[in-house]
C-alpha cells in the first residue's frame, strides 16, 4: 500500500505533469495543461482535467483511461487494451482555428492572388482535370474532363498527379484485441460571439486491436449557423485484421442522401492512412432554408457526384482529393422579394494536393441568370477567388436596385452590373481574397475592398427593416 501511495505521489510531481505534457506537444506541436494523475489498483492508469489553450478557447477532456497488457512492458513495450476518453469538449474561435491551421500547414506552399481577378477580354487556356465521373454507373473510374475555368488574368493551374493511391498498409503479426472509447464528445466554433457550427453527444466505441470486432459511433445534430445540416444518426464500425471501416452507411446531409466508405489501416508516418471515398446517388432534392431573416426554397431535378480522398491521417499535406458534383435543372424561390431563378445545370470540381485545395470550376448556369467562378483555399486558413455574375436586363434591374436600398458595397455609384458586349446582358465580376474566416471583397472596375462580412451584415439589416415596414404598413 505504501509503494502504491508513494507512486501516485510520485506521478502527480511537476515534473511528471510537465513529461507527459511535453509529450503531447511533441505529437500535437500545441501546448498543455495536465491537471493530475491516477494509477488504481488494477493497473489502469487515469489522467484528468487535459487542457491545451490557443487564444480564446481549446480542448478539454475531463478524463482519460489507459488499461495496460503488463506482458509487453517485459520487451519496454507498452500495449494499451482500453483507451476511454470521457467528455471531449473542443471549444474553438476563428482566432483558435486559423493558429491551428498554421501549426498543421508550415510548409504549405502558398499560390500569389492575382492583382486583377478578371478582365472582359481576358483569354485562358484549357486545363486537363482528374476528376471522377459517377452518372449511370454503380463503380467509379477516373476520367478526363476538359474543364474551362472563369477568365482572369492569371489562370489557377491544376496539375494533379495521376489516381489515388493509398500507401500500402504496414502488417502486424498476432495483434491483441484493443478499444478507444469516447464519451459524450462535442465541438463548437464561434466568430465574434456567435455560434457558428456545433455538435453535441459524440460517442464511439472502436476496435484499434484484433481480427473481427465491430464498433459503434454515433453522434447529435451537426448544426451551422443555427439551422441543423446532419441529423443525428449512427454506424458500424468493423475491425478485420489489420483494417478499420465503414461502409453501407446512409447519412442526410443538407436533405440530400450520402453513402460514405471509410477505410484505416495501420502504416504511414503517423501510424494510420486512411481512404474516404463519399457518393451522392443521383437523386432529386427539395430544401426550403431559413437564414439572415430570409427564406429560400430549391428544388432539384437531378444531382449526383462523388469525392474520394487519402493520405496520412496525422499529416495533412500528404492529403490528397478529387470532388465532382453535377446537377440539372436547379430552382431557387426567394421569400423576401419573390425572385425566382432557374439554373439549366450546375457543377462543383475540387482538387486537393499539398494542402493547397483548387476549385477550377464551381458554375450554376441558365438563361437569365449564370454564375462562373474558380479559386484557391490554403490549410493555413488563406484563400483567394474569383466569380463572375452574368444576367439579362430584367435579373440586372433587380440586383442593381437591391444594391441601391442596402447600400451592401460600398463607394459604388450606379448599379454593380456593366454591360457584357450589349445592352441586353450585364455582369460583374467579385473577387474575394485573405482570411477565409474574415475574407475581403469587392466587384473589380466598381468599389473598393471591404470585409464580406459587412456585405452580408448589409443585406441582413436591409431585409430586417424591410420587414420590419411592411408589417407596420399591413397593421395600419
Amino acid at each position: 500500500m505504501g509503494l502504491y501511495l508513494l507512486l501516485n505521489i510520485a506521478l502527480n510531481s511537476t515534473w511528471s505533469r510537465n513529461k507527459v505534457a511535453a509529450v503531447l506537444e511533441r505529437k500535437t506541436g500545441m501546448e498543455w495543461l495536465i491537471g493530475t494523475l491516477h494509477v488504481l489498483p488494477n493497473g489502469t492508469i487515469c489522467v484528468y482535467d487535459i487542457e491545451s489553450l490557443v487564444y480564446e478557447g481549446g480542448l478539454h477532456v475531463e478524463k482519460v483511461s489507459a488499461d495496460l497488457r503488463f506482458g509487453p512492458l517485459l520487451d519496454r513495450e507498452i500495449e494499451i487494451k482500453e483507451l476511454e476518453i470521457v467528455r471531449p469538449s473542443i471549444d474553438l474561435t476563428e482566432k483558435d482555428l486559423i493558429a491551428i491551421l498554421h501549426v498543421q500547414s508550415q510548409n504549405v506552399e502558398l499560390p500569389k492572388p492575382p492583382e486583377v481577378a478578371m478582365e472582359e477580354q481576358a483569354q485562358s487556356e484549357q486545363a486537363e482535370v482528374e476528376v471522377l465521373a459517377s452518372h449511370g454507373t454503380n463503380g467509379m473510374s477516373p476520367t478526363k474532363s476538359s474543364v474551362e475555368p472563369v477568365p482572369t488574368d492569371k489562370k489557377i493551374e491544376v496539375k494533379p498527379s495521376g489516381d489515388l493511391v493509398v500507401p500500402e498498409a504496414v502488417a502486424v503479426e498476432d495483434e491483441r484485441e484493443a478499444w478507444v472509447r469516447v464519451v459524450d464528445g462535442s465541438f463548437r466554433l464561434s466568430k465574434g460571439g456567435e455560434e457558428v457550427t456545433s455538435l453535441e453527444n459524440f460517442q464511439a466505441e472502436i476496435p484499434i486491436g484484433g481480427k473481427l470486432l465491430t464498433g459503434e459511433v454515433s453522434w447529435g445534430e451537426i448544426v451551422v449557423a443555427g439551422r441543423r445540416i446532419v441529423d443525428r444518426g449512427e454506424f458500424l464500425v468493423s475491425k478485420e485484421n489489420h483494417a478499420l471501416s465503414v461502409k453501407q452507411t446512409d447519412v442526410s446531409f443538407f436533405g440530400l442522401d450520402l453513402k460514405p466508405e471509410l477505410l484505416l489501416v495501420k502504416g504511414g508516418r503517423s501510424g494510420l492512412l486512411f481512404q474516404i471515398d463519399l457518393e451522392v446517388p443521383e437523386q432529386s432534392a427539395m430544401e426550403l432554408m431559413t437564414h439572415l431573416n430570409l427564406t429560400v426554397g430549391m428544388a432539384v431535378e437531378s444531382v449526383f457526384g462523388r469525392m474520394r480522398m487519402v493520405g496520412d491521417l496525422g499529416h495533412p499535406l500528404s492529403w490528397q482529393a478529387l470532388a465532382d458534383v453535377r446537377a440539372k435543372n436547379v430552382e431557387v424561390a426567394e421569400g423576401h422579394r419573390g425572385g425566382h431563378y432557374r439554373f439549366d445545370s450546375f457543377q462543383f470540381q475540387s482538387i486537393l494536393q499539398r494542402g493547397v485545395m483548387q476549385v477550377p470550376r464551381l458554375e450554376l448556369l441558365g438563361e437569365e441568370v449564370s454564375v462562373m467562378s474558380n479559386g484557391v483555399a490554403t490549410m493555413n486558413g488563406y484563400g483567394f477567388g474569383v466569380c463572375r455574375v452574368v444576367a439579362s436586363g430584367e435579373k440586372t434591374a433587380w440586383i442593381n436596385k437591391l444594391q441601391g436600398g442596402a447600400q451592401m458595397v460600398q463607394g459604388v455609384r450606379g448599379g454593380l452590373m456593366r454591360p457584357l458586349e450589349t445592352n441586353d446582358v450585364y455582369y460583374m465580376d467579385v473577387e474575394v481574397d485573405g482570411s477565409l474566416l474574415n475574407p475581403m471583397m469587392r466587384v473589380a472596375n466598381v468599389s473598393e475592398w471591404q470585409p464580406l462580412w459587412e456585405v452580408v451584415q448589409g443585406l441582413r439589416t436591409f431585409i430586417k427593416n424591410e420587414r420590419v415596414e411592411d408589417l407596420t404598413t399591413s397593421q395600419r
